[in-house]
């Protein structure tokens, strides 16, 4: 079995076509932290720029995907982008795994417990969880024992995370330079 982790900037992922410099420097903060994390297990992230399904129409060829998992977008606008990509999984016969990590709870079965309709108030939204029952437990880290890591030699230059002004994103002001205070992008931070 082979892994290969991806991340594709598409122009409009996470709000990156309108996203002010904070939003950015926090996303490519997520992304360095997700790639050092990986490296310490002997892999790296995999970054790619263009439309999902063009990029997996590629990939699906030059690297014989099976399996394709993805974390569920709630959001609206992004419904015909995972649509579009599940209907390519569907058509290439390639297994495609969804899952919640955006929220504590699937948004989706929020909306179904509550009638069919989000909840429009704090109450209401605990009254649907407490018929829900907790969220999940977090799942434990990874596990890549028999699992291929594969790293090509020029990985960074053709792969590699791009820097936020390549991605056309510069600070506003000085103090978006260098704040005072800020939060941090990556798993690594929030856990401590």
């Amino acid at each position: 079995r082979i892994f290969y982790p991806i991340f594709i900037f598409d122009g409009t992922v996470a709000g990156t076509s309108t996203a002010a410099f904070p939003r950015m420097q926090f996303l490519m903060e997520t992304l360095q932290d997700l790639h050092d994390n990986l490296k310490s297990f002997g892999s790296h992230l995999y970054v790619f720029h263009g439309n999902p399904v063009d990029v997996f129409c590629r990939l699906f060829e030059e690297w014989g995907v099976t399996r394709l998992t993805f974390e569920q977008d709630p959001e609206p606008i992004w419904q015909k982008r995972d649509n579009d990509v599940k209907e390519l999984c569907f058509k290439r016969e390639v297994e495609c795994i969804e899952r919640v990590s955006h929220t504590l709870w699937d948004p989706h079965l929020i909306i179904k417990e509550n009638g069919g309709v989000a909840p429009l108030t704090y109450a209401m939204f605990c009254q649907v969880t407490e018929i829900v029952g907790q969220p999940s437990a977090p799942v434990k880290d990874p596990e890549f024992t028999g699992i291929s890591l594969p790293v090509s030699d020029n990985h960074n230059e053709k792969y590699g995370l791009p820097s936020i002004e390549s991605l056309g994103v510069k600070p506003e002001s000085e103090y978006q330079a260098s704040p005072y205070c800020r939060y941090l992008g990556g798993e690594t931070k929030a856990l401590k």
